[in-house]
């Protein structure tokens, strides 16, 4: 089988590089397994400074071209690149593929695909509808909310209607694509994943004390404030854990009332955070951790982190999202909580807080649980089967 896979991030990603967002990695990873399992995978990916157009890594072809027309937040997703349109008219010219895959919508190919009769595969790590419920009253969310309407939804409604395989991250995904775009081919239904051999529990010599770790770039959807609300609870008791925020600065402003929250609930002392950390050094934070927060209050499906934290053995604390319930087994490997509601989220902390045997027996299921059905190996026999 031939792919050819389009990468709206620079390709490979690069380790040393900060951690944008959970899903950089995924197409990385994801090509990584097709090839190992004997697929032949070229990716069209956009030049970065010092990476040359033009290299076979891992088995992996890598065409990249020049542009400075990406557009679509931290993810640039959308290209109007002539230069990526020029480059796809000389790839289709010169070699057979058996499907082009893309995580983000195709714009002036999508025309050059359906000339050349060439199946497109569209796997759809997020939708934009859910993104608008996001997006708040500043000039950045307007900024956002505009493009989002006029350039990023009509040209997903299209890719969605040329793919003749459409692949969502949960049911509750593709009830948004089904009801909103309204594809002509049914959507199937394919999880985020993780490199188990990269996340595992050895990966860093766990801290003395219980810490807890939240993962996410500082947006209001993340829940950072609702995190904050049940720690001060717990504070006001004397029973505060540490807690380690890592992500990216997304939002400025949002992350300065999140530092000026720490203040003022007293919780100087046990809440750090860490913005610009490279993806080389996530293994090792999680493997130091013992609970993860995935408390997000908006559309946040289903997040890298839960996986990722999952494979390192941690248990996980997260929203009671329905796509998330496929993932967290309730009491298991984790807890479900309801959304905006940090006394439950307490509550939570404290159980495990106070319960260090249930910490390491919820860790080890949540491993298993990883790596019985999201290591990427899984999800590419799961990928091709669809595919062949």
């Amino acid at each position: 089988m031939h792919i050819l896979l389009f990468c709206a991030y620079p390709y490979p990603a690069t380790p040393e590089e900060p951690l944008f967002c959970g899903g950089q990695y995924h197409p990385y990873h994801l090509s990584k397994a097709f090839a190992k399992q004997g697929v032949t995978v070229h990716v069209i990916a956009r030049q970065e400074e010092s990476q040359p157009a033009y290299e076979v890594q891992q088995g992996i072809t890598i065409h990249r071209y020049s542009s400075l027309y990406h557009f679509g937040g931290h993810r640039r997703g959308i290209s109007f690149s002539r230069n990526r349109l020029r480059l796809t008219k000389k790839l289709l010219a010169t070699h057979h593929f058996d499907w082009v895959m893309t995580f983000s919508p195709l714009t002036n190919e999508l025309a050059i695909l359906q000339q050349e009769g060439v199946r497109l595969f569209y796997m759809a790590p997020g939708v934009n509808v859910g993104y608008l419920t996001n997006l708040g009253i500043s000039p950045k969310s307007i900024a956002r909310r505009l493009f989002i309407k006029w350039i990023s939804q009509p040209f997903q409604r299209r890719n969605m209607h040329q793919a003749e395989r459409i692949f969502a991250n949960c049911s509750s995904d593709r009830a948004l694509i089904t009801d909103y775009y309204h594809p002509n081919t049914p959507i199937g239904i394919s999880s985020n994943g993780v490199d188990t051999e990269t996340f595992h529990p050895g990966a860093a010599e766990k801290h003395d004390t219980i810490s807890f770790l939240t993962v996410g770039r500082f947006s209001p959807e993340k829940g950072h404030l609702e995190v904050l609300e049940a720690l001060a609870l717990l504070h006001r008791q004397g029973a505060a854990p540490q807690c380690t925020f890592v992500g990216f600065i997304d939002d400025g402003a949002y992350l300065r009332t999140v530092r000026q929250r720490i203040a003022e609930l007293g919780l100087i002392t046990q809440v750090t955070i860490r913005t610009n950390v490279a993806e080389r050094d996530m293994p090792g934070i999680f493997a130091q951790s013992h609970v993860l927060i995935a408390y997000s209050n908006g559309y946040d499906p289903l997040p890298s982190v839960l996986f990722q934290a999952l494979a390192s053995g941690l248990p996980v604390l997260s929203t009671d999202w329905p796509a998330r319930r496929a993932i967290i087994s309730d009491g298991q490997d984790g807890f479900l909580i309801p959304p905006r509601q940090p006394r439950l989220l307490a509550e939570k902390i404290q159980v495990l807080t106070s319960n260090r045997p249930m910490i390491e027996t919820m860790g080890r299921a949540a491993r298993k649980t990883a790596c019985n059905s999201y290591d990427f190996k899984t999800l590419t026999a799961d990928f091709l089967s669809h595919l062949s």
